[in-house]
Order: structure tokens, then C-alpha cells, then sequence
């Protein structure tokens, strides 16, 4: 993978994987400001969504697609969401409005770089 792509996969794993909120958001927005508007990384990730579809793909190492990268902003949603639960908030905080307005710019993202990334998004939220 090239750097980008890695420090994708790590931010990505992050997210997903860490007990530490501030960690979670840090790795998102590093993902969402930095990385997510590297062409040359959306270009890998575009490559990799599609050969994800594509049963003749030769598959040579890690590939990360859009899918992986949504399941993990998912993650993070769903976490942040069950935080907001356990603190018995009543109101949509600032920091989750942002979070799911990110989410919704990520999406919109994957979408406009291709119909197979959309097919891709359409099975994974289904």
C-alpha cells in the first residue's frame, strides 16, 4: 500500500478499534481532512472498491475500499451515539452533528466517484 493508503487502513482501524473517544475523533478527522482529499489515495480506493466487485480481480495484498472506510465511520457513529445514550442527552450535541455531517459528506463522496462505488454503498447499507 502506498503511505496514504496505510495511513488510511490505520486511521480507519482507529476508529474502529479504540476505547478512547478523543482517539476516535482524532483518527476521523485526520481521515476526513487529510487523506479523504488526496487524489492519489481516492484514485487506490476507487481501484479497490471496484476490483472488490469484480469476481476476476487479481487481489495482491491489503486492500482497503469505500466500504471499509464507511463501516468505520459507522462504527464510530454507532459508538458515539451509544455514548451520547449512556450520558442520557437529550439534545443532538455539536460534536455528533458534525460527526454525521461528515458521514453524509463521505458518502456523497464515494457516490460521485463512480456507479460502482454506488452498488458497493447500496449492498453495504441495505
Amino acid at each position: 500500500m502506498a503511505a496514504s493508503m496505510r495511513d488510511v487502513y490505520e486511521q480507519c482501524a482507529i476508529i474502529k478499534d479504540s476505547k478512547v473517544s478523543k482517539d476516535r475523533s482524532t483518527a476521523f478527522k485526520h481521515l476526513r481532512d487529510s487523506l479523504l482529499k488526496n487524489g492519489n489515495t481516492l484514485l487506490k480506493l476507487d481501484q479497490c472498491s471496484f476490483n472488490e466487485l469484480d469476481e476476476n480481480a487479481e487481489i495482491k495484498g491489503v486492500q482497503l475500499s469505500w466500504s471499509d472506510v464507511v463501516v468505520s465511520v459507522i462504527s464510530l457513529l454507532k459508538r458515539e451515539s451509544e455514548g451520547l445514550e449512556k450520558k442520557k442527552v437529550e439534545k443532538i450535541t455539536p460534536k455528533y452533528e458534525d460527526l454525521s455531517s461528515s458521514f453524509r459528506s463521505i458518502v456523497k463522496s464515494a457516490e460521485a466517484r463512480g456507479p460502482r462505488l454506488f452498488l458497493c454503498l447500496k449492498d453495504l447499507l441495505q
